[in-house]
């Protein structure tokens, strides 16, 4: 007899018949990087943009529901900055992003880590939100 127990079945209301249903919803997000971001993660080494590379998978996947500690509201910048978090937190690079359309992120920046490198990291995130600014007025949004 197997000891796993099989996974939650959702009920739909439109069978008459009584069977089950199993639904799987998945949701992709967009996520894209500002030219000026994607240089800056080419220029890290291999390993960090490999870690950085699987927060973003991580972000694409769940979305606004992505939780501590992969993520982080950015704090003393105008708008809804957020710091992507590599490792946990381990890593000692950030993605900082901004949700710009209903399932749309932009990346504006790789900054070092804040709590490391405090002012290069609010120097980062104000560049980011210049960055998304210029990106918005050339794109016409």
């Amino acid at each position: 007899m197997n000891n796993l127990t099989p996974p939650p079945v959702i009920r739909s209301s439109s069978t008459s018949l009584g069977h089950n249903k199993r639904v799987i919803v998945v949701s992709v997000w967009q996520v894209s990087f500002l030219e000026a971001a994607a240089d800056e993660l080419d220029s890290l080494p291999a390993l960090e943009q490999v870690a950085v590379q699987h927060a973003v998978e991580k972000l694409e996947a769940t979305g606004v529901r992505l939780p501590a500690p992969h993520c982080a509201p950015v704090k003393g910048i105008e708008g809804s900055w957020w710091e992507l978090r590599p490792r946990r937190g381990n890593c000692p690079w950030r993605a900082i992003y901004t949700r710009i359309g209903a399932d749309e992120f932009k990346i504006a920046a790789i900054a070092p880590d804040g709590e490391t490198s405090p002012r290069e990291f609010m120097r980062a995130c104000l560049v980011a939100a210049e960055r998304l600014a210029k990106w918005k007025g050339n794109e016409g949004r």
